[in-house]
């Protein structure tokens, strides 16, 4: 995975794509500073474009999959009740559905889908550096102590958490692939960034992104052939990780309430919000299942009579209540098929690349689905475009 980093053929790209994902981290989810985002966004759309036309514009099948989700949602928009913020939605899906469609069809054959990966590993890094310059550890490990969410003035909590928590992933894989090929200092550094990483991650107190961690790097430990060193990998990480946050006395009373949602004595407030909004929206589901009620329909449904505007927090519950069944189904089969094939992939040749790929598509799209919305996210399509991209690499070798 390392190796196609700095390959002379490659760094354009990769610079590119860094700068791309690295500003969609750091700037992208800030009002005051998205423009940076849009205008690295646009010049890698020009410059996939321009890769696109040298290739004389050729189309592969896969790229096209999202095509009828996209068709459901602008039916949607002509019988949402508020057709302003349905046209937004529309627009980030059209532009992660370009994202996808050309980094699909422009992709180099002869590179596997990990510089791809690395692009993830390294843009997360460069969040970490951002945030600490920003907070310094002082502020870190003041978070912590606190149980007071670090990451508002940049962002949000959760966005940044997610963020690294996917970084993450990826960076354990890279290190674990690689554990005796890389030099002593870049294995450090390498190191340090993951620690790094997961030491702002609990200052976020994120706990979906705790869960997209713990769920990912447990899938991707029993994933692995040799399962013991994955064993002992795992155990020195965490112990890192624990031991400093055990020094820096870590609130964990955000994180307990999330395994007692079922006892009403310790719900918090937020908890209790998204059960009512989970419990509305199937209410709403029921009223209307085949085609649901329109593009972006349930925060105008939800939030009648109330000033502020309330967000499902849950992918599955917004596209059953705004899409219905066909919408649920158009979004959903498509994953389903390219997780198919990656898993049949895998069974075959065992690869790291394949095993992290797998592990990214279900914790982002499956597991902070639960949490968040995926159908129009920048990251989980580049996630996807790579797994369609492993796939066409799979077989085109085989031929």
């Amino acid at each position: 995975m390392i190796d196609n980093i700095v390959r002379k053929k490659t760094i354009k790209v990769n610079i590119l794509l860094v700068l791309f994902l690295g500003a969609l981290f750091i700037f992208g989810h800030n009002s005051n500073t998205v423009i940076y985002s849009n205008i690295l966004t646009l010049i890698l759309f020009l410059y996939l474009i321009y890769r696109w036309m040298k290739q004389k514009l050729t189309i592969n099948k896969y790229s096209l999959l999202f095509i009828p989700f996209v068709m459901m949602l602008i039916l949607g928009v002509l019988y949402s009740p508020e057709s302003s913020y349905s046209i937004v939605i529309l627009t980030s899906l059209i532009s992660c559905l370009i994202l996808f469609f050309l980094i699909i069809n422009t992709f180099d054959n002869k590179l596997s889908p990990s510089i791809y990966l690395s692009s993830i590993s390294v843009s997360g890094f460069l969040l970490s550096l951002y945030v600490l310059n920003y907070y310094g550890f002082n502020g870190l490990f003041t978070a912590i102590q606190s149980g007071e969410r670090l990451g508002y003035e940049i962002s949000q909590p959760n966005t940044i958490g997610y963020y690294l928590s996917i970084s993450s992933l990826v960076t354990v894989a890279i290190i674990y692939d690689h554990w005796n090929k890389l030099s002593k200092l870049l294995l450090l550094i390498i190191t340090f960034a993951l620690v790094i990483n997961i030491i702002i991650i609990i200052s976020t107190y994120s706990r979906s992104s705790v869960l997209i961690l713990l769920i990912g790097f447990l899938i991707y430990l029993i994933m692995q052939k040799n399962f013991l060193k994955a064993i002992i990998f795992s155990l020195l990480t965490f112990s890192i990780i624990l031991l400093m946050t055990i020094y820096n006395n870590f609130n964990l009373d955000r994180f307990t309430d999330t395994f007692f949602l079922f006892d009403d004595s310790l719900v918090s407030a937020s908890d209790q919000v998204r059960q009512n909004l989970i419990a509305r929206g199937i209410e709403l589901f029921s009223s209307n299942p085949i085609i649901g009620h329109g593009t972006g329909a349930f925060r105008y449904i939800y939030s009648e009579g109330i000033l502020r505007l309330v967000a499902s927090h849950n992918n599955y519950i917004e596209l059953l209540v705004n899409h219905g069944i066909i919408g649920f189904s158009l979004y959903y089969f498509p994953i389903l098929v390219i997780l198919l094939a990656n898993i049949k992939i895998y069974f075959k040749e065992k690869s790291n690349n394949t095993a992290i790929i797998l592990v990214l598509v279900f914790v982002d799209i499956i597991v902070s689905g639960i949490s968040s919305y995926t159908y129009y996210r920048v990251l989980s399509y580049y996630i996807l475009a790579i797994a369609i991209i492993n796939i066409i690499v799979y077989y085109k070798e085989k031929k």
